[in-house]
C-alpha cells in the first residue's frame, strides 16, 4: 500500500512521550520545594522540565518558592523619573 503525504508527515514528527511521575519523584519534589530549591535545580535533579514541575506541584498542592521564576528574574519597576 503506498504511503500518503499525511502518513509520511506523521512519521517524521518528533514524538514526545509522557513519563509518569513515580511516588519517589513526588516525594523528592516535596522535599526540594520545602528546602526552597530553585526550579531549575529541581528540574535537573528529577530530569524534568520546569513546566512539568510547576504543573505537578500545582496538582499535588505543593507550594514552590515564590521568588523563583525558573531562573528568570524581573527587573524592578521605576517609580518615577
Amino acid at each position: 500500500m503506498p504511503r500518503t503525504a499525511a502518513s509520511r508527515a506523521r512519521k517524521s514528527r518528533i514524538s514526545v512521550h509522557y513519563t509518569r511521575w513515580s511516588k519517589r519523584e513526588v516525594r523528592e519534589l516535596r522535599q526540594f520545594a520545602h528546602a526552597k530549591m530553585p526550579m531549575r535545580d529541581i528540574g535537573r535533579k528529577l530530569s524534568r522540565t520546569e513546566i512539568s514541575i510547576r504543573g505537578k506541584a500545582q496538582r499535588e498542592g505543593i507550594s514552590l518558592a515564590q521568588g523563583d521564576i525558573g531562573g528568570f528574574r524581573r527587573r524592578a519597576r521605576r517609580t518615577s523619573r
